[in-house]
This record gives structure tokens, sequence and C-alpha cells, in this order.
């Protein structure tokens, strides 16, 4: 699990970590949508907006390098996808 303080203090981003098996991170808040990838979407409600900006980067680098599975729990189009890096740019990959 990974702990963040964010609008819902804290927020816990459980995580699926068996060896050899794909990671599967329920981003909550901080990912609800595919839109949400870039750093400045952050829940309007917030209550600690820079706190959860600092997780964000954080945590976007290191869904990156490790290739966790995000699971988008209100994006309409996109259930899940892989977060990956092109032209400078973090990008969603679908994966459902």
């Amino acid at each position: 699990m990974v702990w963040e303080r964010s609008s819902s203090s804290p927020l816990t981003l459980p995580a699926s970590n068996r060896p050899r098996t794909v990671v599967a991170i329920f981003a909550a808040d901080l990912l609800p949508t595919a839109a949400h990838v870039p750093l400045p979407y952050i829940m309007g409600y917030d209550l600690y907006p820079m706190d959860t900006l600092a997780f964000k980067r954080a945590f976007l680098e290191e869904a990156v390098d490790r290739e966790y599975l995000i699971l988008f729990e209100h994006d309409p189009a996109i259930a899940a996808g892989y977060l990956r890096r092109r032209e400078g740019k973090i990008v969603v990959e679908q994966a459902l």
C-alpha cells in the first residue's frame, strides 16, 4: 500500500504486489480518470494540493519506471492503463 495525505487525509492507494505479476494501483482521487494524469490536475476539494502535487510527481515517475497498471475508476473510456513517457510527457497506454 502507498499512503498519501490528501483531500481525504490520508489517502491509501492499494496495490497488488505479487512476484512476477502485474502491480495494479487503484489511484482513487489522485487519478480518477486518464485525463487527470498531467501534474496540474488535482481534485478541487483537496485540502493539501501542494502535498498532493509533490506526491503525484513522484508517483507518476514510479508508475512509469515500474510499469504499474493504473485503474481509472471514473473514466468512461479507459478502465485501466499503463503510464508511458513519450516526447517528454507521461501518457496513458490503454490496457482495458
